[in-house]
């Protein structure tokens, strides 16, 4: 699944699925905005609450055009892949 998030004035929070009901499941967040000249705009939040992601609740997607590609193994979330931050 590929969850594309088109910034806007404010925060963006995105929430993971259960990992325990989703294992070996592939989502990936990618980070936009309308403005294709601008680096930097507000963060995208990505939570989990039943389980954590890499050992953290939250991971934040700070530049436009990053991505994360998180992966369930039936009890946490792990990030597999990394673009931009």
């Amino acid at each position: 699944m590929l969850v594309i998030v088109r910034m806007t004035f404010h925060i963006v929070n995105v929430k993971l699925p259960p990992a325990q009901n989703n294992k070996g499941r592939v989502i990936i967040v990618k980070k936009s905005n309308t403005d294709t000249f601008k680096l930097n705009s507000n963060r995208v939040k990505v939570t989990c609450d039943e389980s954590n992601i890499d050992l953290n609740n939250t991971i934040e997607i700070k530049m436009n055009y990053s991505s994360r590609t998180f992966q369930s193994d039936g009890e946490n979330w792990h990030i597999i892949g990394t673009k931009g931050s």
